[in-house]
């Protein structure tokens, strides 16, 4: 054998060797890729469920809070003398306890208003074809959550609780309804945001958003019927799917969670740029900004 032939048999091994050793590395780095892209959609994926149960719980507390409210004044118009100036008595003296998120309103059995907890001009202003009023005149209809709309003398971005008030032997006397101002909510989501990146949107199970960070004005009450998320909550109320925002367009893994006996819906949105930010930050969600 001549030494040419045995160096070309040589330089054949060592191609095919190098080759062979540049596929292997091409498929350990392809490995380590997808490896790393699992771990990181897993993570997303925990990090939004965790997200979503923290923002669940301040917009249970807030209703929760406004309910209460709903309630006392249910059981003193109940037992106190039907007269106007009795229940504006009652509301007006508890007006400033409130604070800036919601307020108290007292409709007639005819759907007028007159009592206010805020000095705003409601007196004789017709609701009976609200849905909070109209949801009412059923007895035993209990909590009801109104959807997102505009005030109709204040103008502001609400959503309606209301609750059925009846005298002693169950004469209907009227509604209370607390209007909670959905721009207060959107101001908590977007201090709880923890990258520019994360989304979260409060939405009424008719399909219309109630608030959202960011782009809180441009999106309320704004139809999402069309969503993966809308379609996903129907067959299960507690879930995480890959979808893209009818609002930015933007592909994102979102967790989402209805409110227990409630027809609000919670969704927290992220990306891996909104997570590698959060990890680069390393925080946990902050129970101040939810304060």
């Amino acid at each position: 054998m001549s030494t040419t032939d045995a160096y070309r048999r040589f330089r054949r091994r060592l191609l095919v060797t190098m080759t062979m050793l540049a596929l292997l590395a091409t498929a350990v780095v392809a490995w380590q890729l997808a490896s790393s892209a699992s771990d990181r959609e897993q993570a997303i994926r925990q990090q939004t469920q965790h997200y979503a149960r923290a923002i669940e719980a301040q917009v249970l507390s807030t209703i929760e809070l406004s309910d209460i409210a709903l309630l006392g004044f249910a059981s003193a118009i109940k037992v106190a003398p039907y007269t106007p100036q009795t229940i504006d008595g009652l509301l007006s003296s508890r007006g400033a306890s409130f604070g800036n998120s919601f307020w108290i309103t007292f409709i007639d059995p005819k759907g007028f208003a007159t009592a206010s907890s805020r000095d705003i001009p409601v007196r004789g202003i017709n609701y009976a074809d609200r849905d909070y009023f109209q949801a009412q005149l059923k007895p035993g209809t209990g909590l009801f959550v109104g959807e997102p709309t505009r005030g109709r003398i204040s103008n502001s971005r609400l959503f309606f609780l209301s609750r059925r008030v009846e005298d002693a032997e169950g004469k209907f006397l009227g509604v209370i309804v607390a209007p909670i101002d959905a721009s207060r909510l959107a101001e908590t989501f977007e201090n709880s945001r923890l990258s520019e990146d994360v989304t979260v949107t409060l939405f009424h199970i008719n399909g219309h958003i109630v608030a959202r960070a960011p782009l809180f004005e441009q999106t309320f009450n704004r139809d999402i019927r069309d969503s993966n998320v809308y379609h996903a909550f129907g067959s299960n109320p507690i879930g995480t799917i890959e979808t893209v925002s009818p609002i930015d367009k933007k592909s994102r893994i979102a967790s989402y969670r209805k409110l227990p006996n409630l027809p609000l819906v919670v969704t927290v949105g992220s990306s891996n740029v909104g997570l590698a930010l959060i990890s680069q930050r390393q925080l946990l969600m902050p129970a101040w900004r939810f304060s």
